[in-house]
């Protein structure tokens, strides 16, 4: 039987998604693309992984390359993924002690796993312990260059609490591998407001994200444009307005 051998920050960061509480697991497309370009970075190093003809092994050895996740083989991915999925439906069901000792029973057979951290940041975020969420996100992000997801709930957390210096970094780690992730910039305009209110960088982000919206629907540029309407004067707050308007109405017409 044909076996595999593939890198869990690669396969299963979708767990960090919309629908878990139905068992669908989709992406965003932020999602599908920060892991389209950690297989366009990683897949040229996946042969270096250990052979999978030896699974005891592949539980313990690391990755040719340390700073990446350790590899495992199929069926030990799956399983994670089986069981982390398992676990967030637990915390859905207001399980929250099923939830991480399921995880903890994981990172127990598997140590050191990014995903699993992950998994736990997000329990632990549901269920409202913001601080012991943001201590496994922190650790999920350790040697992991290359995954948006991890980096942008650190950040986000980091915000949330305050510690918008912090968050800035982490955003600013983010847009160095995706510099496309809209929440990503959002979420650092947002940041870099909090430290200065009248942020050139902040508003250049904002603006941009609006640029980009055509259709003039979508909510995260709706958000920035709200943002930029706070920090302009009068005149220029009825300008942008307007041009937000423009756009709705130019939609309406080329659909008639």
């Amino acid at each position: 039987m044909r076996r595999l051998t593939i890198c869990v920050a690669v396969s299963i960061c979708g767990l960090v998604l919309h629908g878990c509480a139905s068992g669908r697991v989709e992406m965003s497309a932020s999602t599908q693309q920060s892991l389209a370009n950690q297989k366009k970075l990683m897949g040229g190093d996946l042969a270096n992984c250990p052979s999978s003809a030896n699974s005891s092994a592949n539980k313990s050895a690391g990755c040719a390359d340390p700073n990446r996740q350790r590899c495992l083989d199929y069926a030990a991915e799956t399983e994670i993924s089986n069981e982390s999925l398992r676990a967030w439906r637990l915390e859905l069901a207001g399980k929250t002690d099923d939830a991480m000792a399921a995880l903890g029973a994981l990172d127990k057979k598997y140590p050191n796993i990014k995903t699993v951290y992950l998994m736990k940041g997000q329990v632990q975020q549901h269920a409202g312990h913001k601080d012991d969420a943001l201590k496994y996100y922190k650790q999920s992000i350790v040697g992991n260059e290359f995954d948006s997801t991890e980096l942008y709930k650190t950040a986000e957390l980091e915000r949330e609490l305050g510690k918008t210096e912090q968050a800035v970094t982490h955003y600013r780690r983010l847009l160095a591998v995706s510099p496309m992730f809209t929440a990503g910039r959002l979420g650092l305009a947002k940041a870099l407001l909090k430290q200065e209110p009248h942020s050139a960088e902040a508003k250049g982000y904002l603006q941009k994200i609006v640029d980009e919206d055509k259709d003039g629907k979508d909510k995260m540029a709706q958000e920035a444009a709200s943002l930029l309407t706070m920090l302009e004067t009068p005149a220029v707050r009825q300008a942008t307005q307007n041009k937000m308007q423009t756009k709705i109405q130019t939609k309406a017409l080329n659909k008639e």
